[in-house]
């Protein structure tokens, strides 16, 4: 094996292992240039130990549209993800790309998938569809430890105390405000609540948080300084 083959070679060897390259078009042209060294995306994949179809779909991503290569190299777009935009139209690899851009790799395939099976309808309506679809279906549940006092508290505002919470996080992230968390002493008494976020909700305490349930109780308790209950 040459040099060159064996360079081309170690970077098919990278995306099998799911490594990241500066470039995710790397992949997509390194295939392409396999098939022309080896022959055929059989022949690579032999050689290779990579599935036939993988070297074979990766070496079509060079024929998708410049907006659509650009959107991947971007990582807008996971390469993985591009692979189910090439049995489409050009227009609709365009027009798919740009309303799957930045969106989860799961959320992304199934919009894909689903302008796959009904072309005749418009990309934006699959699109509300699926996301509408899946906020219904994906439920978070964070499961939260609070003292008893600010548990009596908040029953005191409401009997379903689980809702009220949930009301309250979806508040406070809406209104996006500073958030001063006054100091709690710890506590052995306290109240395990499991709280049932919508999927939205869960996304954007995680990307404020790593622990989205220590999130919430902080939330809980700014809110009740807020309120007054509390000092």
């Amino acid at each position: 094996m040459s040099g060159q083959e064996h360079l081309l070679a170690s970077f098919i060897a990278d995306f099998k292992k799911g490594k990241k390259s500066r470039d995710p078009l790397e992949y997509a042209r390194a295939a392409k240039a396999l098939i022309g060294l080896y022959g055929s995306p059989k022949d690579v994949s032999e050689r290779l130990g990579v599935g036939k179809e993988t070297v074979r779909i990766l070496s079509k991503i060079l024929d998708l549209p410049t907006e659509v290569q650009n959107l991947i190299s971007s990582r807008k777009i996971p390469i993985t993800v591009a692979f189910d935009l090439v049995p489409l139209n050009r227009n609709k690899q365009i027009e798919t790309a740009m309303a799957v851009s930045g969106l989860p790799f799961k959320e992304a395939r199934a919009i894909i998938r689903r302008v796959t099976e009904e072309p005749e309808k418009s990309v934006s309506r699959i699109r509300v569809e699926v996301l509408g679809g899946l906020e219904k279906r994906e439920i978070n549940v964070a499961i939260i430890a609070i003292p008893r006092e600010m548990y009596t508290m908040l029953q005191e505002e409401s009997k379903d105390v689980p809702s009220l919470i949930s009301r309250i996080i979806d508040d406070q992230l809406a209104k996006d405000h500073a958030m001063h968390f006054p100091h709690v002493p710890p506590t052995q008494d306290t109240v395990s609540l499991t709280i049932k976020f919508p999927r939205r909700t869960f996304r954007a305490l995680r990307r404020r948080a790593r622990n989205p349930a220590n999130l919430v109780e902080q939330i809980i308790i700014d809110w009740l300084k807020r309120k007054g209950k509390i000092s």
